[in-house]
């Protein structure tokens, strides 16, 4: 796929957050618990889709580190989603989200300096979106007056 169409997938992926905040915060349409809830879920879907890119590294050296690199987001996820479900605290799993997030960005940019991954993806995509995405979730905890 071309490079240039991945990344402005990947950066549209940002505009569900933009239409939850805004109707968290403006709108006021939808009832916040099930804006919230979207927001984990959206999350989670991503830091899923992130762990599984590592499940390619498999295919060329089958290392044990990134088995386990590429299936922890998974498990991690899967408590996420139980917990959300549970009604947990919601603000909780949001910081719990973000810093896996970002573990997962910190285990991501080893593999770069390992040359694992292209310099384009973690400059212009990984780190960017990332970070753009903790801003996103923490904004929740921070103004948690819905």
């Amino acid at each position: 796929m071309n490079r240039i169409l991945q990344f402005t997938i990947s950066y549209l992926g940002l505009l569900p957050y933009m239409f939850f905040l805004s109707d968290l915060y403006i709108f006021k349409l939808i009832d916040p618990n099930i804006i919230i809830n979207m927001i984990i879920f959206n999350t989670i879907i991503i830091y899923t889709f992130i762990g599984a890119i590592h499940w390619q590294w498999l295919k060329k050296n089958g290392s044990t580190i990134y088995t386990i690199h590429g299936f922890i987001p998974s498990l991690v996820s899967f408590f996420i989603t139980i917990l959300t479900l549970l009604e947990f605290e919601k603000e909780y799993l949001l910081v719990c989200l973000i810093i896996f997030l970002l573990i997962q960005l910190a285990l991501d940019f080893l593999c770069y300096l390992n040359e694992k991954l292209d310099h384009k993806v973690i400059y212009f995509l990984r780190i960017p979106i990332t970070t753009s995405l903790c801003v996103i979730l923490i904004v929740p905890v921070l103004f948690s007056n819905y």
